[in-house]
C-alpha cells in the first residue's frame, strides 16, 4: 500500500490518499544540450566524452540527430554519468 498526502483546496487541509499501486511518475524530456551544460558544469565532460567514444552504441544514441532529447530517468544517460566519475548528488542535479 502507498500513501500520498495532497492538499484539498476546497477545504484548506491536507489529506492522505491511499493507493494499492506505486503512482506512475511522469517521465520529462530535457535537451541533450541542456544535459551537456550541466555536466560540462560539473566539470565531468571530457570523462563524459571518453565514456561515449569507448562505446558505439551509447555514442550513436546520444549523437542521433533526430533525437535531441533524453528521458531524465534513462537507464543509459544514467550510466554514462555515473562511468564518467559522477556521483548521485551531481546525477541528480544533471537530470533534474
Amino acid at each position: 500500500m502507498f500513501v500520498s498526502t495532497v492538499y484539498d483546496c476546497v477545504t484548506g487541509e491536507t489529506v492522505e490518499v491511499h493507493h494499492d499501486e506505486a503512482p506512475e511518475v511522469e517521465r520529462r524530456l530535457i535537451p541533450k544540450s541542456v544535459i551537456q551544460e550541466r555536466v560540462h558544469a560539473v566539470g565531468k565532460l571530457g570523462a563524459a566524452f571518453a565514456v561515449l567514444q569507448a562505446d558505439p552504441i551509447s555514442f550513436g544514441r546520444w549523437f542521433a540527430p533526430d533525437w535531441p532529447n533524453v528521458y531524465f530517468d534513462d537507464e543509459g544517460l544514467r550510466a554514462v554519468l555515473a562511468e564518467a566519475g559522477c556521483t548521485e548528488a551531481e546525477i541528480a542535479t544533471i537530470t533534474a
